[in-house]
């Protein structure tokens, strides 16, 4: 990664982390638990803590896998790509049940020495609660992303791209605590 990657990523933790922490401290703490997919074919694992007003976000990827044709013979990957998500989202009631988030997030995914993208995402999410505790929430997250991989040919491909598709839409499964 280039250090104007590592030094952006630096930045934009330092930021998240600093912007409202103060007022952590003088509200009511709350924590989360999430499972994400996206496609049914991508997973993430997150860890929420803040208050109701706004929440940070640290998330993990877990397991990618995909399958296509090519010459009539069908290929089936798995990959396990480790990376992290540092963000902050902020919640606005909409009635008893029904919650909408907003925030930025940045994220990195890296896989093997192959393969690492960094992205710098919006959030946008509906959840309803069914109580205290379970939600089941979409979530969609355009943004701007580099990645930089290569192969065993050692083909490089480094591009820059924008999207707000539903491309990034993603169930979301999450346990309050």
């Amino acid at each position: 990664m280039s250090n104007v990657c590592k030094q952006i990523v630096l930045c934009f933790v330092f930021f998240t982390f600093s912007l409202s922490s103060y007022s952590l401290l003088a509200q009511e703490k709350k924590k989360a638990f999430e499972v994400s997919t996206g496609n049914f074919d991508q997973f993430l694992l997150r860890y929420k803590f803040g208050n109701e007003k706004y929440r940070y976000r640290i998330s993990a990827f877990s397991l990618n896998t995909n399958s296509y044709k090519y010459n009539e013979v069908e290929d089936f990957h798995n990959h396990l790509n480790a990376g992290l998500g540092f963000g902050i989202e902020f919640q606005k009631q909409i009635n008893e049940n029904l919650s909408f988030y907003y925030g930025p997030e940045l994220r990195g995914t890296f896989r093997n020495k192959e393969y690492y993208s960094v992205s710098l995402l919006g959030i946008l999410g509906l959840a309803y609660h069914f109580n205290e505790t379970i939600r089941l929430g979409a979530e969609i997250n355009p943004g701007i992303s580099y990645y930089d991989s290569s192969d065993e040919s050692q083909s490089i491909e480094k591009s820059f791209q924008f999207n707000f598709s539903n491309s990034g839409a993603a169930l979301v499964l999450g346990f309050d605590f």
